[in-house]
């Protein structure tokens, strides 16, 4: 069975595992907390969570609801990315395989996803970033400030210089693509990527290919992390979100408080309401777009992420949000969960919620 039809559940604050297609009950509602699958494998917390913040173990499960490993008395917010997951023990963040071998053992103090074979890490009372391959050998040592993650296939990422000297993209092999730094960058993918320059305007983003061919000259006050099937959601004067293609011209029209690119041809939209001061959004609604502009599932949610592997997860909120009246906002809102597919169609995250109608 694909692994993306199978979603958690929660019943009575313990946690499982649901085929979507069917309903059935994979793995019982016995755990302290389960994530979605991610290259075939779920992730659950075994026990109870215990006041210093350590499961018991990480449980990993398969497609079948077999337990495959475990690593004991460690916690992870991390997805299987290339085959390993990142974990963290006694404040230190190691990665583990499936069958719960402990492949690098638990010595950073940051340890992002690997990517092609390539994650970004920082070592303890350091405030600087290197590269490691998965038998754990540096490629690039701790000498950035900040490293983006690779994305699948690309040749090259971005980084931060340390202080304010700005960002480079960076190989595989550590090496400086480009000699220029720049003001700013964002995510590499189909082998371009978003920059960010000083201009009489104030800083904007334009696009550039990885060999600094320039395709969008500066004018965006802000765009997505990266380019997704080959658009571009992007903010222009402060005005609204839409999206362009990679010579300029408007695929979706900037009227859009906030937006995220194409996710399996859908983009995350939010309609109405404004931006604090701590760029949150409040206020308004998220709703999905298709890449025409038409709304495929309307703007009813409170909370939304993007479509991953057939599902996106969305949150309604228990009360109504003070910003809808115009008034301050300033709370934690208690959410009811569940994940909404392309149809539009809810599972909920509490199977024993009642469906709601919107």
């Amino acid at each position: 069975m694909p692994t993306n039809h199978i979603l958690p559940f929660r019943r009575q604050d313990r946690w499982g595992f649901r085929r979507v297609n069917d309903g059935a009950i994979l793995v019982p509602a016995s755990y302290s907390y389960a994530s979605r699958f991610s290259e075939g494998v779920g992730v659950a917390d075994e026990g109870q969570v215990p006041s210093d913040g350590w499961s018991d173990a990480i449980v990993f499960i398969d497609e079948r609801g077999i337990v495959l490993g475990r690593v004991s008395k460690a916690i992870t917010y991390s997805q299987f990315s290339d085959g390993l997951i990142a974990f963290q023990r006694d404040g230190l963040a190691g990665y583990a395989a499936s069958n719960g071998q402990e492949v690098i053992p638990p010595q950073f103090a940051i340890a992002g996803p690997f990517v092609d074979g390539i994650a970004c890490v920082s070592l303890p009372g350091k405030r600087l970033f290197g590269l490691i391959d998965k038998t754990g050998r540096w490629i690039i040592k701790p000498m950035y400030a900040e490293i983006l993650k690779f994305t699948p296939g690309e040749a090259c990422t971005a980084a931060k210089l340390p202080g304010d000297d700005g960002w480079v993209l960076l190989n595989r092999d550590g090496r400086r693509r480009l000699k220029r730094t720049y003001y700013g960058l964002k995510w590499v993918s189909e082998g371009v990527v978003p920059f960010q320059e000083e201009t009489r305007n104030g800083p904007l983003f334009g696009l550039m290919t990885i060999d600094g061919d320039l395709l969008l000259e500066p004018r965006f006050t802000n765009t997505d992390d990266c380019v997704r099937e080959r658009l571009l959601a992007v903010e222009i004067d402060h005005e609204g979100w839409g999206v362009v293609d990679q010579k300029g011209r408007w695929i979706i029209q900037p009227i859009y408080t906030s937006m995220s690119g194409s996710s399996q041809g859908l983009f995350l939209a939010y309609r109405g309401g404004h931006r604090t001061l701590n760029y949150l959004i409040e206020g308004g609604k998220f709703g999905y777009l298709n890449r025409q502009g038409e709304t495929v599932i309307p703007f009813q949610f409170d909370g939304a992420m993007s479509f991953e592997d057939g599902y996106a997860t969305i949150d309604f909120f228990k009360e109504e949000c003070p910003a809808l009246r115009g008034e301050p906002c300033g709370v934690d809102h208690e959410e009811e969960t569940a994940f909404v597919n392309p149809a539009g169609q809810l599972f909920w995250l509490d199977i024993d919620h009642e469906p709601r109608q919107k």
